[in-house]
C-alpha cells in the first residue's frame, strides 16, 4: 500500500456539534460513528437535533478535508478541490460542476433524510414524531445509513459527471 493510502486509512477526525452534546468520528475512509453525551438525546426535538446534526456533518467534512491535506504533505500527491487549483480549463469546469452536485440519502425507516451539496453543505431532516418512537441507538443507525446513502449518491453522480466531461 502506498504512503498516501496508509496515511488516509490511519486518519481519524473527531468533531462535536455546536452545543457539544454530539460527537462524530470518522476513522479511515468509511468508519463513521456518532455518540450523544449522557442524557442529551432526550433534550432535543426533531428540528433542534436536525440543526445540530447538519452543522456537525459540515464540520466533519471540513475536518476530513484538513486531515487529508495534512496526510498529503510531503508526498507527490496534490489535492485539487477548487476550480482555482486546476491546471487546465476542463478540470476547472469539472470542479465547478462538482461543487453543485447534490447527494441525497434516506434512512431505512424513512425517518431521516440527508442532503449534501458538493459534500460541503449538509442538511439533515428528521420526520416529526421520530424521537418519540426511536431510541437513541436506533436513530443513530438510521442517521448513519442516510449519511452513507447521501455520500454514495454524491459519489455516483460525480463519477457520471466525470464520464460526461470525458475526464
Amino acid at each position: 500500500m502506498s504512503i498516501v493510502a496508509d496515511r488516509l486509512n490511519a486518519l481519524t477526525v473527531r468533531v462535536q456539534s455546536p452545543d457539544r452534546n454530539i460527537t462524530a468520528q470518522m476513522r479511515g475512509r468509511s468508519d463513521l460513528s456518532l455518540t450523544f453525551a449522557a442524557g442529551s438525546y432526550a433534550t432535543y426535538d426533531e428540528e433542534s437535533l436536525a440543526a445540530q446534526l447538519s452543522r456537525l456533518a459540515t464540520s466533519l467534512w471540513i475536518g476530513l478535508q484538513r486531515g487529508t491535506d495534512e496526510a498529503l504533505k510531503g508526498t507527490d500527491v496534490e489535492a485539487v478541490r477548487t476550480p482555482d487549483d486546476a491546471w487546465d480549463e476542463d478540470s476547472r469546469k469539472f470542479l465547478k460542476a462538482r461543487r453543485e452536485v447534490v447527494g441525497n440519502g434516506r434512512s431505512p425507516g424513512n425517518c431521516v433524510k440527508v442532503e449534501t451539496v458538493g459534500m460541503r453543505d449538509w442538511r439533515i431532516r428528521i420526520r416529526p414524531g421520530t424521537l418519540a418512537t426511536y431510541h437513541e441507538t436506533e436513530l443513530i443507525g438510521e442517521l448513519l445509513t442516510a449519511v452513507v446513502a447521501a455520500r454514495n449518491d454524491y459519489t455516483i453522480q460525480v463519477e457520471e459527471l466525470s464520464e460526461r466531461m470525458h475526464l
